[in-house]
């Protein structure tokens, strides 16, 4: 090759008229320069609105084919500095066709216009650099990046991106770019996608179209915060609904969904795998249940997912539409902080090895929660963040302790559990479990004995009413008397409660006469004289309505003296409407009683009454 061979001389002897822009290129490529096809080099400069290209002149054209030309021929890309192809505010004319081709240096098309199409399909590049650039579509399925993609800061695809399984060494940013601005469906592809380091789709990221990175693998984070996706479902489009598509993505950093990201359609990351953490704090989304239309209902979906860090819900995040979390792996906490849900979370089976928050939760009338076989270690609630009646499920949610500032007292969290139908065991041995454990035995036996009226009450209905009116007949003699064998000291009470009863009767029916010794020589001289003799033990009637009450208890007094079947004339005048039958018949009862309360008591002490 002669010393006077340059790139612009290879390019005048293969393609005829070149233009000023194509000129600049040629002249700005060997040197590693940005070739300014514009009036200036400035990105405020109006003239350089890639919106406005139809009104560029044509020396600010220049030939896909002669870009292709400078990335392909063997003399020409020999002549080009490492520093790549560099070209600001020019019209590309025509497809840029670079499919399967190996390109040695970087290609940077900045605040650049194409309305074909960019053919990309397995080309290798060390950088690509679209910035501010706007082009109709970039098909780039199986391309090779070993640097960097940016397609940011202005970048416009009016149809699509295709990524489907490119590798990307280092960072994809397509922060502040549009995608998909005039149809609905896939606005970006990258589904299979590498990444070595970390996709943007943030600051003033837009996508008219569904976003998939589906089995994507990402090396750094995924950055969607302050991003908006739209695709909402509509009817008879199919390809409508989901916004961004990431199921079996894998992270290894965070993935940002917060900080004003928006969502219109649903948000998809079934089966991902995030190193960090998922954050989606002051966020929304938005895809509510339309009937009719199958995609809509599901704001964010998350099946399975598995997060190594924290989950955020929090600052302010609002959905429309419910969030699904079913057998996610939480490794850090989930946290629902300052949030709205309008509609529910649905948890069911998650695993969450540190704290559930769910506080400062709005329009609770609209929000539902569902727990079933969730488990966490602590949980941080307040009562007016609680879920209407029926709105709440919490069958299977299992739980170690409550933090300081959440409710512990037996009687708001039997509130709590109130709100979940139909009636399930499970929560209330739990509540009570925990309430225990935390040294609040009383409050434990509370709750499992509303868990066990509950449990009769759901027990007894579809019956006949002779089964309904033994089995209310049950549980209010159990209830009453032994809590359902939670609080056997009541039958205490009971026993205490016929001593107590008994103890002005039996008084006031010995002074009446009715009550005489049992041994026949001391009745001659009690009938006699209204006296017992001076050897008989006298009577004691708070003693005497002991022994009675307590059927195990002997002091003698039971069996010294008895009602008397005749009325003795002489008495003091007091208290004759104390009959000697009224108190044989009152004596009978209180025994019986005495049993009864008794062996109910034992029976509880045992556990014989309780369904553990």
């Amino acid at each position: 090759m002669t010393d006077d061979v340059t790139l612009e001389s290879l390019a005048r002897a293969r393609f005829d008229n070149l233009t000023a822009a194509e000129i600049k290129l040629l002249q700005a490529a060997p040197k590693g320069e940005l070739a300014v096809c514009g009036a200036s080099g400035r990105n405020d400069d109006p003239l350089n609105d890639p919106a406005k290209a139809e009104e560029w002149q044509a020396e600010r054209h220049i030939r896909a084919e002669l870009i292709r030309w400078i990335c392909v021929d063997r003399r020409a890309k020999e002549l080009v500095d490492p520093g790549g192809v560099r070209v600001y505010g020019a019209k590309v004319v025509d497809t840029l066709n670079l499919a399967y081709v190996t390109v040695p240096f970087p290609l940077v098309l900045w605040l650049c216009h194409s309305m074909a199409e960019l053919n990309l399909r397995g080309a290798d590049l060390p950088v690509l650099d679209l910035q501010g650039t706007w082009v109709q579509s970039v098909a780039a399925d199986g391309m090779t990046v070993r640097g960097n993609l940016f397609l940011r800061y202005g970048f416009h695809a009016v149809i699509e991106v295709r990524l489907q399984r490119a590798k990307i060494g280092l960072d994809l940013d397509c922060g502040g770019g549009t995608f998909g601005g005039t149809r609905s469906g896939d606005a970006l592809s990258a589904d299979g996608a590498i990444v070595g380091g970390t996709v943007f789709f943030n600051q003033g990221f837009s996508a008219r179209g569904n976003v998939r990175l589906v089995k994507a693998d990402i090396g750094g984070a995924l950055d969607c915060s302050g991003g908006r996706f739209e695709n909402p479902p509509s009817v008879g489009d199919i390809e409508s609904g989901y916004a961004l598509s990431a199921d079996n993505v894998v992270v290894s950093g965070t993935i940002f969904l917060n900080k004003g990201f928006t969502s219109k359609g649903g948000v998809r990351l079934l089966g991902a795998q995030v190193g960090g953490n998922l954050d989606c704090s002051a966020a929304a989304f938005e895809n509510p249940l339309m009937p009719g239309i199958p995609q809509s209902g599901n704001a964010l979906s998350a099946d399975n997912v598995v997060v190594n860090g924290t989950v955020f819900f929090n600052s302010g995040f609002t959905c429309r539409g419910d969030v699904r979390l079913p057998g996610a792996e939480i490794s850090g906490n989930l946290t629902c902080d300052s949030a709205t849900f309008v509609g529910s979370l649905l948890a069911e089976g998650v695993s969450v090895k540190g704290a559930m928050y769910w506080v400062d939760i709005s329009d609770v009338a609209h929000t539902g929660l569902d727990l079933i076989n969730t488990s966490v270690d602590s949980l941080v609630d307040d009562a007016k963040s609680w879920p209407a009646r029926e709105r709440l499920i919490l069958d299977g949610f299992a739980y170690k302790r409550f933090s300081s500032s959440a409710p512990r007292d037996a009687k708001t969290r039997l509130d709590w559990l109130a709100r979940q139908d139909p009636f399930t065991p499970q929560p209330y041995r739990q509540l009570a479990k925990v309430l225990s454990e935390e040294g609040d035995d009383w409050g434990g036996r509370q709750v499992l004995a509303r868990m066990e009226l509950l449990r009769r009450r759901q027990e007894s209905r579809g019956r006949g009413w002779p089964a309904r009116w033994w089995s209310a007949t049950k549980s209010v003699v159990l209830r009453r008397t032994v809590g359902y064998g939670y609080s056997p000291g009541r039958s205490l009470v009971w026993l205490i409660l016929l001593v107590i009863l008994g103890w002005p009767l039996y008084r006031a029916g010995y002074f009446a006469g009715n009550i005489a010794p049992s041994d026949k020589d001391a009745y001659s001289e009690f009938k006699r004289t209204q006296r017992p003799p001076g050897y008989y033990e006298p009577f004691q009637a708070i003693t005497y309505s002991f022994e009675n009450s307590f059927p195990l208890v002997k002091l003698g007094q039971a069996d010294r003296w008895q009602p008397e079947p005749a009325s003795f004339s002489a008495a003091s005048g007091r208290h004759f409407f104390i009959s000697a039958s009224f108190l044989l018949w009152f004596r009978r009862a209180q025994i019986i009683l005495g049993w009864f309360f008794a062996t109910i008591g034992l029976a509880a002490v045992t556990g014989f009454v309780r369904r553990d």
